[in-house]
């Protein structure tokens, strides 16, 4: 990869290291406000890390390109590590993506990561981890950044200094694999009591392994007045109360997006690891905006554009719903007129491939003799039902072709086709086999606490004594002042109203695939469903 090219100007401070809350439980603070407080404070550069995958990236990415400032996105991910005789997480690894092949290589990794874990959580052994950075393509433009803190941290305070570096050291021996301006020893200032000894700790492991330093601060939220959200989410997590939680809870407020200026006094002693966060930012040059989508087009027959075989299927579609016996001059030239005004929407906007998509799927599934219906907003669309993919036919029921697809709203158009459920999986299979499982995969969906629900785990995190009452019920006794304290219950509230609208998991969608030309876990990582 060549060494780091260092910028002139060092100001300023990169922070690369990252949760939001899509690091589920993990993280106290969305992406949106992360990157909010990130402009306000003018931080020159900001990695997304969170747990087990890119999660949080596209929303942090937007909120950037809409405040227009010129914080640099950095991406990557954090991914747990075990011995490799044992499944037990050990360690950590950070993961930064330096170019768009790197981003790719990262999915890929992320992808591995999750294939045997359990649902929600990522894992693989130091051997594979080695195997995956060393032989997937791209990988080489990753920065790696093993997080040994939380295990120092972890350790017993009279185990002999030595005899832990010897142990950590161990279980980080993976690390010389890595050349010396791709990996870089992570250190954090907590003002906790003992940064002088965790200082002193990192300058052991940096000389043991001859790989420098770089500082970072272990963000968990964009406020310090976000830290008792974040220790209640703590809670949930690990299924304990404020008084049972002890070390999994962070020992104070620090955990903050801190001001360059912040940081620059905390590390006054050592700018050089300031420093060097920056130029490993400066050499970042991977931006989400690179990461293009192409529909798969390969099916198409030869001597076609998507366009010209859509407009082909539709003209003998038309005739087919409107037959010469019933209609011996034609179709009528309401419809005729209807479908080249939508047909030349579709061109305008690049939609062909996905009516295509569509009609393919359901044409399968008459095939095979499967019942299947389009629904909703297609309704309105003299393409669907010449397709076949709806029965309803717009023209004479007045439909508006606009409540379908909108050039003012440039948002694709959504048709729903419901199939019979107890054959549902053959039409799913299908579609993996027709375009290969590793560029089809079904779509997730983000399940988030909703107001109640996060007044019931909040309320239990503070010791509340909730049973197993409703979340209506817990609510309703969280409003009775005979048998809450007021000042509790309102504290309750008001972390309650932080999380309520906090992703808590993911599901999968009930039937929605994407569909690509180039491999899906070039763009995005792929995790293996429950079902």
């Amino acid at each position: 990869m060549g060494s780091i090219n260092r910028s002139e100007d060092l100001d300023g401070y990169a922070e690369l290291s990252c949760f939001t809350n899509y690091s589920f439980l993990h993280g106290g603070s969305s992406p949106e406000e992360l990157a909010v407080e990130a402009a306000r404070l003018g931080i020159r550069a900001i990695a997304v890390t969170d747990l087990h995958g890119v999660y949080g990236m596209p929303k942090m990415w937007s909120a950037l390109r809409e405040l227009g400032h010129p914080t640099k996105l950095l991406v990557g991910a954090r991914i747990p590590i075990s011995d490799d005789d044992d499944e037990t997480p050990r360690y950590s690894a950070s993961l930064i993506a330096r170019t768009r092949s790197g981003y790719g290589a990262l999915c890929r990794i992320l992808t591995e990561a999750h294939r045997r874990a359990p649902k929600g959580k990522s894992l693989l052994s130091v051997s594979r981890f080695l195997e995956l950075c060393r032989s997937i393509p791209g990988a080489e433009n990753l920065f790696v950044f093993p997080q040994w803190e939380d295990e120092w941290e972890r350790s017993d305070s009279t185990e002999d200094p030595d005899a832990l570096l010897s142990r950590i050291a161990s279980a980080l021996r993976w690390v010389p694999e890595f050349p010396r301006d791709r990996l870089f020893l992570p250190l954090s200032r907590a003002l906790d009591g003992r940064d002088p000894e965790r200082t002193a700790f990192a300058d052991a492991l940096s000389a043991r392994f001859d790989r420098d330093l770089v500082a970072h601060n272990l963000v968990l939220y964009h406020r310090p007045d976000r830290r008792r959200a974040q220790d209640v989410l703590a809670c949930i997590r690990e299924g304990k109360t404020f008084r049972e939680a002890g070390y999994r809870l962070r020992r104070n407020e620090e955990a903050y997006l801190k001001p360059p200026e912040t940081m620059r006094s905390l590390f006054r002693d050592r700018p050089e690891l300031l420093d060097r966060g920056i130029a490993v930012a400066e050499s970042c040059v991977f931006r989400p905006d690179e990461l293009r989508y192409r529909y798969p087009s390969e099916w198409i027959p030869a001597g076609h554009t998507a366009q010209s075989y859509l407009e082909s299927l539709c003209s003998e579609g038309i005739l087919s719903r409107y037959p010469t016996e019933k209609f011996p001059d034609g179709p009528p030239k309401e419809a005729s007129d209807l479908l080249e005004y939508e047909l030349r929407l579709i061109d305008r906007m690049g939609y062909a491939d996905y009516f295509l998509t569509v009609q393919d799927i359901v044409s399968e599934a008459v095939r095979r003799g499967i019942l299947c219906q389009g629904r909703g907003s297609a309704a309105n669309s003299i393409v669907c039902y010449v397709l076949g993919v709806t029965a309803i036919n717009p023209v004479s029921m007045g439909f508006l072709f606009e409540r379908f697809i909108s050039v003012e709203r440039g948002e694709p158009p959504d048709i729903d086709v419901d199939f019979e459920h107890e054959r549902r999986e053959e039409i799913l299979q299908y579609v993996y086999a027709k375009y290969g499982r590793d560029r089809a995969a079904m779509l997730s969906a983000v399940n988030t606490y909703g107001r109640r629900s996060a007044l019931r785990e909040v309320a239990k995190a503070f010791g509340v004594p909730v049973g197993t009452l409703s979340a209506r019920k817990v609510e309703k006794m969280l409003s009775d002042p005979d048998r809450i304290d007021p000042g509790l219950a309102s504290r309750i509230d008001r972390i309650a109203d932080e999380i309520g609208r906090f992703p808590r998991h993911l599901s999968i969608h009930s039937g929605g695939f994407t569909l690509s030309a180039d491999p899906i876990v070039e763009i995005v990582p792929v995790e293996p469903a429950a079902m």
